[in-house]
């Protein structure tokens, strides 16, 4: 099973709630396909439907990561892909390539000198769900 939310997210009120039922309703070894804008993106911020931001990290959040908050929802999935997506122009002078090999140095340091378009993550349902 395979479910696509490709532009989607970023106008969902409440991502929790929407995660928690997504992985009620799919099986396990399901992928959610996701695509939201990057926040550094001008159109993350353009768009007046927009309710929320994404960064490399923020589905982190919702996987059993030591290092992330998660109090606040008991859904958990496992990331298995994630990849910054840029403009041709830096695509062709390795920002993308760097972006993705070093996600926190490129976010802590590069993000509004080079902003990004997309984020796309592979979510996975656990089988111990």
């Amino acid at each position: 099973m395979q479910v696509y939310a490709h532009h989607v997210l970023e106008h969902i009120t409440s991502l929790p709630d929407l995660l928690a039922d997504l992985q009620r309703v799919c099986c396990p070894g399901a992928v959610i396909d996701v695509v939201v804008p990057y926040f550094t993106c001008v159109g993350a911020f353009g768009d007046p439907t927009h309710v929320r931001f994404f960064t490399y990290y923020t589905f982190d959040h919702f996987t059993n990561d030591p290092h992330r908050h998660t109090w606040f929802a008991s859904t958990r999935f496992v990331v298995r892909r994630r990849h910054i997506g840029f403009g041709r122009l830096f695509r062709a002078l390795g920002i993308e390539w760097f972006a993705n090999r070093w996600p926190h140095l490129y976010e802590n340091f590069f993000a509004f000198l080079f902003p990004a378009r997309t984020l796309s993550v592979e979510l996975v349902v656990p089988a111990d769900q």
